[in-house]
């Protein structure tokens, strides 16, 4: 979203980062005039006891547990900091966990990832434990109340896709849009050959409500099937946060759990599918943008694959069932036609929808009518 902003426009960030070490800015250096990153402590499995804290006080208030996470005195402090120095003529808000920062006086956009109701909503049915089925839908309750308004309160949304711009609009919010982003890998110049080996590879922050489900689900109804269709294949299982059940699957059956990736394209390039086993999730899962960019075609369920038609027609096969999921990975692991076929059409895809200059045109022209009456 940055990239597309910085064709036209500078671009002053401040962003809440849970970091302990350096911010690793360098990438944003080249497109940002002014960065200031605030620590906020937000994620569970890395500060439990302060986040079951946090948790239990939002249980007794109005306000949902995934947006009283995110509230930061020192955040709160750099935004009125930035815009009283740095004098913009827009604020853009990334995801709703911002979403409070709003303040008027000035044109806000804001781009929303998932539509979170929904998504907890799901957590409710399909978590894997009573107690965060119960969780999840008492957080459901709250942001079926509090999220409308807040995207309310904004003078354009920016969703990932048709079906979340629907929501939007039967709440009455608007104007809103979807905006096509890309990933953070380049696509690549032509397609490549097929990787020799059977690879697997899944990756995803396992702290993000739904992941670890996915991954477990994928582990227990899905690999074996896929192991005793392709008895070679290996899986890459790449994410940082992973909890105990996930970090015990490393070396069975081929598995191994590699943790936070410092070089994601080296996964892809050494893949030959990319899997997204989500049950539980909402908007567009950029990582598959990033699959198809790297020329991997995905097998994802039907909500993983969100934003991609089914069939392979955009790189992406989908099945919500083990032995349909396990059968197109099996495929594409072994027939070289099929993944040329779908890997093309893939990368087809990013080039003619996920292009940079389409995403920093659209976002250049729902910006400049925003900015031009009250520059």
């Amino acid at each position: 979203m940055i990239e597309g902003i910085a064709r036209h426009h500078a671009v002053d960030l401040v962003s809440l980062a849970d970091i302990d070490g350096p911010a690793e800015t360098g990438a944003l250096a080249d497109l940002c005039e002014s960065i200031e990153v605030v620590r906020v402590p937000f994620t569970f499995r890395r500060h439990r006891a302060r986040q079951l804290a946090i948790a239990a006080r939002a249980a007794l208030t109005p306000t949902p547990y995934r947006l009283a996470k995110f509230r930061s005195a020192a955040a709160e402090a750099a935004v009125a900091r930035a815009r009283r120095t740095r004098r913009p003529d827009l604020v853009h808000f990334e995801q709703l966990g911002v979403a409070p920062y709003r303040r008027p006086g000035l044109p806000a956009t804001l781009c929303h990832h998932n539509i979170e109701t929904n998504l907890y909503r799901l957590g409710a049915r399909r978590a894997g434990d009573p107690v965060r089925r119960g969780w999840a839908a008492l957080e459901a309750a709250k942001l079926a109340r509090v999220e409308p308004r807040s995207c309310a309160r904004f003078d354009h949304v920016f969703a990932l896709t048709e079906a979340d711009r629907g929501w939007l609009g039967r709440r009455g919010i608007g104007p809103s849009s979807v905006v096509s982003l890309g990933g953070a890998i380049e696509p690549l110049a032509a397609p490549t050959p097929p990787p020799p080996r059977p690879t697997l590879l899944t990756l995803g922050t396992m702290s993000w409500f739904g992941v670890e489900e996915g991954i477990l689900w994928l582990a227990r109804e899905i690999w074996p099937e896929v192991r005793r269709l392709v008895p070679a294949a290996t899986w890459d299982l790449a994410g940082a946060h992973g909890g105990p059940a996930v970090r015990a699957l490393d070396g069975r059956d081929g598995i191994h759990v590699r943790g936070r990736l410092e070089d994601v394209g080296a996964a892809f390039a050494s893949a030959r599918v990319v899997a997204v086993p989500l049950a539980i999730a909402g908007g567009m899962r950029l990582k598959i943008v990033d699959a198809l960019s790297a020329g991997r075609p995905v097998v994802a369920t039907a909500l993983g694959a969100a934003g991609f038609e089914s069939g392979g027609g955009q790189g992406v096969l989908a099945a919500d069932d083990p032995a349909g999921f396990a059968g197109h990975v099996a495929s594409l692991m072994t027939d070289d036609a099929l993944w040329r076929s779908t890997a093309k059409r893939g990368l087809d895809h990013v080039r003619a929808v996920h292009a940079p200059d389409l995403t920093a045109a659209h976002i250049a022209d729902v910006f400049g009518r925003l900015i031009g009456p009250n520059r």
